[in-house]
């Protein structure tokens, strides 16, 4: 019960009971809507008083009600002495008053809800003495007395300067990213977490929130949205413990339940629930992000709110808690499996001794390799298995371990061996590789179409489960993609694992790295970079493979043939075989021995048990056996590169231009104005006419362009805005990006008019040509032209972001590789049915597909690779079970759970497109 109303006060209730008594009466006078006033009694305390009851050395004792308003008229204007003396004894009661409420307030120990009363009655007036400006500031000042400490003053100001951007957010919608709102959404946050007084329920601040994130769903990044929130607060809960005394974290949680507003549950609740959603997901998280993980600073701050009664009952943190541990005990069942692969010496390991020998150029010893590459492979398996729900720090808390120190130990060393580098290393893991391979109980023959990040990947893991394995790819091994990919921190794990130091030429710090690799551990690189050090690294290992088993007469168990491709599959007694052709046309490297290979080396033949196209959406054989629909509506997009001649490179080393790879573009007057004038330079720039009919098509094209389209595309698009997708690698910029309805609809009709006029000016120039020669050479050229217009369109985006100005990166118009701008309609599609299989001569064949041939991502979301990883893994578990418990290829045992296992895949895939795909 609240103090004043206890029948036997004590302690600090018995030193505001007079007071509260008082405050009683005026609450009451005032509900009933009744004048009151103040009397001060005595001068000075009485025998036997309480001294800390006493102010002044006077007591407000009294609260009396008033006359009617004409008595009171009266005695306000009456110039007696008893008048003015009853005015003055009215004002110095209400300065007592006043002092008695500040030094209650002041007091820590009182009742909480005896705080908000007070603060309540002097905000509304209730409690007279206290000016305008002392009722609007007190409840900032006193109801929440946590922010007194420097350190919550410190983060407080912090958070009030991150929510001065406000204004000028809204007022810049739609050109606001998620990236620019980070540290206004943030200070919103921390005060509500520290200070929610500072943010009442009338506050604009709720509205501009309101605003942001209608804003972000408005331009089809819902989810994006809502993950920066949880990152942000799950950033300042995390930082409390960090930045805050002990005392002062046990007070701010104790002062939590006291919210009286719905907005300042909504912190608390939002990181409960994803921490809760973290646990309980059905499915594991697909790429790893740190926030879709329980980390140990969560569970930390789970132990701390579970502490007070108060907010345990609120957000039943019990039965969370009952939870967490039941499906941790779960997880880490599966931790202890793959740590009981790894012997007891692993903990003997002396990992900085290792480090040392290795710097001085010393050997390992082969059992020091194979353990060393053991255990980074159990590492690996533990951060793809619990590591989808856990962070490794939340494995390793020593409390869930109590009583099992020898697997805690060797869980500490593995991580500690995944820190080791260097070329000793990497020959042990192809070395034990090798060995993988060659202990398989059988060796299914596994054909891969595509030799691209996925198929690569594929070789190197189908490889070591112990498939033997034959690539096939129909570019040369020089061919070369600008496109750069975000690889998801899983990725990232298996390419350290897989690649050895070649990872660090990809993502080494500042010279060293071709890629970045992102605070969120999410990594960026071109593709061309990483199919290099992929394919490098599968040279290697076989060159190794082969020089071990180069005394036997079968062909090689590892194998890469570029510029064959795959045309057929063949049943036969002996079973299937793959069929590749030679073409010299895609041999690059090779065209100079092309002319002397015989019409019998042309083609190959390879056994085949299982057939993996991984060759892309447009893969030839996944489109011979498998059907594949169209499961998202169709949009118009558009990419661009922008990187410059060799010796005229794009100056960004840094790699930090976009600090979010999500930005946003709003076609205003500037970027019309400019699009415009681009579109001029390029039409000044056509090719240089050979003859007059090439001078007329030129006209032709020139008069097509015409300034009232523009403006009515201007018009159409004035003050819109989309998000782009801006990936940065060294010495490029790539940027892909919805394009408007509107502009896709003027290039669509600029293109059959330029057609149209160039048709005409062949089939009237003074040389005419045939019909069907006149239509191809119109077409072409309608097309080539459209490429122009898209080169001024992104020229207008770089100007937009400003990375064409030369303090910048300078990507002008003559950087933009022409090969990699191109606009074209997004649609998502999906295997029917991914795992197919056949029988013949009794032999088993499957067929199946990875990556975009069996599911094709949005080129605008963050999962990129995700869904072709995922694949890599299904089908290692696969070949691996099929390798390990039957003497021959059996596909049946296994094929439901692999064909459910890409099912789900895809449909994360294509939720994750969906949205960004929506009319």
């Amino acid at each position: 019960m609240s103090i004043g109303n206890e029948d036997k006060p004590t302690g600090t209730s018995l030193q505001f009971a007079d007071l509260m008594e008082n405050i009683s009466k005026l609450e009451t006078f005032r509900k009933k809507g009744k004048a009151c006033r103040l009397e001060v009694i005595n001068d000075s305390g009485t025998a036997g008083q309480d001294a800390s009851a006493t102010f002044r050395g006077r007591k407000v004792i009294r609260v009396e009600p008033r006359g009617n308003f004409l008595r009171r008229l009266i005695a306000f204007l009456s110039p007696t002495r008893s008048a003015r003396e009853q005015r003055a004894r009215e004002r110095e009661a209400e300065v007592l008053l006043h002092d008695q409420v500040l030094q209650a307030l002041s007091d820590r120990k009182l009742d909480k809800q005896v705080v908000r009363r007070l603060v309540g009655d002097v905000a509304s007036g209730i409690i007279p003495g206290f000016s305008r400006s002392e009722r609007q500031g007190i409840r900032g000042k006193v109801l929440n007395p946590v922010p007194d400490s420097e350190s919550m003053q410190t983060m407080l100001s912090e958070a009030e300067q991150g929510m001065k951007a406000f204004p000028r957010l809204t007022k810049s919608i739609p050109a606001v990213s998620l990236y620019d709102t980070r540290e206004a959404i943030k200070g919103y946050y921390t005060t509500l977490l520290l200070a929610p007084e500072r943010i009442p329920e009338s506050s604009r601040l709720h509205r501009d929130i309101w605003q942001l994130e209608k804003h972000f769903n408005d331009t089809r990044q819902p989810g994006g949205y809502e993950d920066l929130v949880n990152d942000v607060i799950q950033e300042i809960v995390h930082s409390f413990p960090e930045r805050l005394s002990q005392d002062e974290y046990s007070e701010l949680i104790s002062s939590w339940h006291d919210f009286p507003s719905r907005y300042r549950y909504s912190p608390l609740s939002k990181l409960l629930a994803q921490i809760s959603f973290n646990v309980t997901r059905p499915e594991p998280s697909f790429t790893g992000h740190p926030r879709d993980l329980v980390q140990a600073k969560s569970y930390r701050f789970l132990q701390a709110i579970s502490g007070n009664p108060t907010l345990a009952a609120l957000y039943d943190l019990a039965r969370a808690d009952g939870r967490l541990k039941r499906q941790l005990d779960q997880d880490m069942a599966q931790v202890r499996v793959e740590l009981d692969r790894l012997s007891a010496e692993v903990t003997q390991l002396d990992v900085d001794t290792i480090r040392e020998r290795l710097k001085a150029g010393e050997e390992l010893t082969k059992e020091e390799g194979q353990l060393i590459a053991e255990s980074r492979r159990v590492l690996l398996d533990i951060q793809l298995t619990a590591g989808r729900r856990w962070d490794l720090n939340m494995l390793s808390l020593p409390e869930h371990w109590r009583g099992e120190q020898g697997y805690l130990n060797k869980l500490l060393k593995i991580q500690e061996v995944g820190t080791l580098r260097g070329q000793e290393i990497d020959l042990a893991q192809l070395d034990w590789l090798i060995k993988q391979h060659d202990d398989a109980k059988n060796h299914p023959r596994v054909a891969i179409e595509g030799a691209g990040p996925t198929g690569l990947t594929l070789a190197l893991s189908q490889f070591e489960v112990g498939a033997n394995v034959s690539v096939f790819e129909k570019r040369s091994t020089e061919y070369d993609r600008v496109q750069v990919v975000r690889l998801d921190p899983k990725w990232m794990g298996m390419l350290k694992f897989y690649l050895g130091e070649h990872y660090y030429e990809l993502f080494g710090e500042g010279e060293e790295g071709k890629g970045v690799v992102r605070p969120d551990g999410f990594g960026e690189i071109v593709i061309h970079r990483l199919e290099e050090a992929l394919h490098d690294r599968l040279t290697e290992l076989m060159a190794r493979n082969y020089h071990q088993t180069s005394d036997t007469d079968e062909p090689p168990s590892l194998e890469r043939m570029a510029a064959f491709e795959l045309e057929e599959i063949e049943p036969g007694v002996e079973g299937y075989k793959i069929r590749a052709r030679y073409n010299p046309a895609y041999d690059v490297a090779g065209q100079g021995k092309a002319e002397h290979k015989t019409p019998e080396e042309s083609v190959k033949h390879r056994p085949v048990d299982m057939l993996i196209c991984a060759g892309g959406n447009n893969s030839s054989l996944r489109k011979k056996y498998m059907r594949t629909y169209t499961v998202t509506p169709e949009k118009p997009y558009g990419v661009c590169s922008w990187e410059g001649k060799k010796g005229e490179e794009l100056p960004n080393q840094g790699l930090n231009t976009f600090q979010d790879f999500r930005e946003m573009v709003v076609f205003n007057k500037g970027f019309h104005q400019h699009f415009r004038k681009q579109l001029q330079e390029e039409l000044l720039f056509l090719q240089e006419p050979d003859d007059a009919i090439d001078d007329a098509i030129d006209d032709a094209i020139k008069s097509a362009v015409i300034s009232r389209d523009l403006a009515k595309l201007e018009r159409l698009t004035r003050d819109k805005g989309v998000q782009t997708r801006c990936f940065e690698n060294k010495n490029l910029v790539y940027i892909g990006m919805e394009l408007p309805e509107p502009f896709d609809r003027y290039c669509k009709k600029l293109e059959a008019k330029i057609r149209q006029k160039v048709l005409a000016s062949l089939m009237f120039g003074s040389d005419a040509i045939n019909l069907e020669e006149a239509n191809k050479r119109a077409k072409k050229k309608a097309k080539e032209s459209l490429k122009l217009v898209h080169k001024a369109w992104f020229q207008a985006v770089a100007h937009y972001y400003g990375i064409d100005q030369p303090d910048s990166l300078g990507a002008t118009s003559d950087k933009i590789n022409q090969k990699f701008v191109s606009a074209f309609p997004v649609e998502q599609n999906r295997t029917d049915k991914n795992v197919i299989t056949k029988q013949a001569h009794g032999h088993n064949l499957v067929v199946t597909a990875a990556g975009d041939a069996a599911v094709s991502p949005h080129f605008m979301t963050a999962s990129g690779l995700t869904g072709a990883r995922e694949h890599i893994l299904h089908l290692q578990n696969f070949t691996q079970k099929t390798a390990k418990e039957t003497d021959s290829f059996d596909p049946a045992l296994h094929q439901a759970e692999l064909e459910a296992k890409h099912k789900r895949t895809a449909e994360y895939i294509v939720g994750r497109g969906r949205v960004l795909l929506r009319r």
